[in-house]
């Protein structure tokens, strides 16, 4: 099913908001807004009838709590990724989210621009799982590395820039492991 859309469930209280967010979504290619759920019940009536991919979620409803349900959502439809879309920026709010498995989080007043790399990079994380899996059983540790950073914008440990050597430098050095110590121990016998 590579050529299927991204099914989209969006849980917003503000009708007016889940609207704006619905023509965000699908102005990216290859997504579709099947449904989007204004109160705790219709979000879980939603979730089990639609069975989305993808959960945009609120954190503040009248009725519930995001967090909660992101709680139950996790657990009840572990398959469902989920990219919160809130006016939160409590420290303890976002963290529950990312030990929740949060895809990403971001905050109101959305963007467009955030929300279509956030989408983009959602999709190229599935195609990468997607082919992996009709390729191997396992993969390695740079792949896992790539799924973990899901953007493709965060380096491993090993690529960031060590004081005194630009990156240009850094890319020519023909062994994959440098530390400051290394360095320091080289620098002394030269």
């Amino acid at each position: 099913m590579a050529g299927s859309n991204i099914r989209v469930l969006i849980v917003e209280d503000d009708l007016r908001i889940a609207e704006v967010n619905r023509r965000f979504v699908e102005k990216v290619e290859g997504y579709e807004v099947v449904g989007i759920a204004t109160n705790g019940q219709e979000a879980r009536d939603q979730l089990e009838l639609l069975q989305p991919d993808l959960v945009l979620l609120d954190i503040y409803f009248p009725d519930m709590d995001g967090l909660d349900f992101l709680s139950v959502m996790k657990e009840e439809f572990p398959v469902c990724d989920c990219i919160m879309l809130t006016a939160a920026k409590e420290v303890d709010t976002v963290v529950e989210a990312i030990r929740y498995g949060v895809f990403d989080f971001i905050t109101k007043p959305l963007i467009f621009a955030r929300l279509q790399q956030t989408l983009q990079n959602y999709q190229e994380f599935r195609q990468k799982v997607r082919e992996w899996k009709q390729d191997r059983e396992q993969i390695s540790q740079a792949q896992i590395d790539e799924l973990i950073a899901r953007t493709g914008t965060k380096k491993p440990a090993e690529a960031r820039v060590i004081k005194g050597i630009d990156q240009i430098t850094l890319d020519k050095i023909p062994f994959v492991c440098i530390d400051e110590r290394s360095l320091s121990f080289y620098r002394s016998k030269t």
